[in-house]
């Protein structure tokens, strides 16, 4: 039998895989907003619109970023045991922070003035020029409110860069049970659990997991809607359905981890049941969730179905991603390796391809799905140069190439 070091090492190889295919589907995801009947008031959008598409989007909104926040929870407790809090912490901000401060200082802005500036045309209507637009828009961030937000044209927005934000603020308060726990109970968090895990344990913790998603998202339906936004002083922008569901997803991968899943050849679930499980919830969803969207004041009943299904199915696309990704994707691939290390810079600067791509290709009358997928197969394509051929090795001057679009942007665009 291979010793537990040498499996570990084989077994993780897949998580890499995850990181860049969800990616992936974040790319798909906001290229598909431009071309669904959901997202009117998206960044750029096409008169031509995919039911398909319409589809997409409901699901892999249920499962893209859980799956994110599930794979960073899985890796946190032996990072933190390695580094210590404030390493970690350090480690952490640098990672994250700095990504986060660039981007919603230069890169959500330019997301948010295309959009202003295409609405206005439109309407026949002067844009501003960019530096005006971007002073005013800026200066909204700065009345630091509390409470519900309304993502309305001009408003400061984290936009995509949300996900750091808010994962930056999971690690911190894991750091604090952390060293909460050590200080009263002793080293329990750094005692891995020795026992390999079972079928049937796999099963119980899954169900349990499965439960707190469904208990919390009932409970939340009853004061929240699901596209309701709240803003913590514009350092947390998020829906609360997305913050539950995400945390509970991060502290599962904690737990996933602790446990020792998947360094003894388990994974969470067969894929001849679950594939089949996750097609019948998706339909079933699809077909339900479109009656919640039109129906103002859906009753509990609904309400209750509606929350089933939906974390039913988010859970059934976890076990899929992760078995499917531990069975066929868990070798080193140099492809994969490539990718995975860009996966987090493809993340950030994508939308700049995303919605450049969409407005280039608004006069084209081919079909919506072949539009969609040059947008998205293109956009991934130039993320990863970037990433792979400027960020990577030169992380200093693509600082400053942003910035001198930035002035560019500022010196250029002045249509008054």
């Amino acid at each position: 039998m291979a010793s537990t070091e040498n499996v570990n090492t084989n077994r993780l190889l897949f998580f890499d895989n995850v990181r860049y295919l969800i990616v992936f589907m974040v790319v798909a995801f906001h290229t598909s907003l431009s071309y669904c009947n959901l997202t009117p008031w998206w960044w750029a959008v096409d008169s031509n619109k995919s039911k398909i598409l319409d589809n997409m989007v409901l699901i892999n909104d249920i499962y893209m970023m859980p799956v994110m926040f599930f794979v960073a929870g899985f890796f946190t407790l032996a990072s933190l045991q390695k580094k210590g809090s404030i390493d970690f912490l350090k480690g952490k901000f640098r990672r994250l922070g700095i990504p986060w401060i660039l981007g919603v200082l230069f890169i959500g802005p330019i997301l948010t003035y295309i959009q202003h500036y295409t609405r206005y045309l439109s309407d026949n209507l002067s844009p501003m020029g960019y530096g005006s637009f971007w002073s005013q828009y800026i200066q909204t961030a700065f009345e630091f409110p509390l409470g519900a937000y309304s993502r309305s044209a001009g408003q400061f927005s984290q936009h995509q860069f949300w996900f750091l934000s808010q994962l930056l603020f999971f690690f911190m308060i894991f750091c604090a049970v952390y060293e909460l726990v050590r200080k009263f109970a002793g080293n329990t968090m750094h005692q891995k659990d020795s026992t390999p895990p079972t079928n049937s344990s796999i099963f119980l913790s899954l169900s349990v997991f499965w439960c707190a998603v469904f208990v919390g998202h009932f409970i939340l339906s009853e004061f929240f809607t699901d596209s309701q936004y709240i803003t913590v002083f514009h350092l947390l922008q998020f829906r609360p359905f997305l913050f539950y569901t995400t945390l509970c997803y991060f502290v599962f991968g904690v737990f996933v981890f602790s446990k020792g899943w998947f360094t003894y050849g388990l994974n969470m679930g067969k894929m001849s049941i679950w594939v089949p499980v996750s097609i019948v919830l998706s339909i079933i969803y699809i077909n339900y969730i479109l009656n919640l969207l039109t129906d103002p004041s859906p009753g509990q009943g609904f309400l209750l179905f509606h929350t089933f299904i939906r974390s039913f199915l988010g859970l059934s696309l976890l076990v899929v991603i992760t078995t499917f990704t531990s069975i066929f994707m868990n070798k080193p691939v140099g492809i994969n390796n490539k990718l995975s290390d860009s996966s987090f810079n493809i993340y950030i600067i994508h939308s700049m391809f995303v919605v450049p791509l969409v407005l280039l290709l608004l006069p084209w009358s081919a079909p919506v799905l072949i539009k969609f997928g040059i947008v998205t197969i293109v956009s991934i394509a130039l993320s990863f140069g970037v990433s792979n051929y400027l960020m990577k090795p030169y992380p200093r001057l693509s600082v400053a190439v942003l910035i001198t679009l930035f002035v560019l942007m500022v010196l250029g665009i002045n249509p008054s």
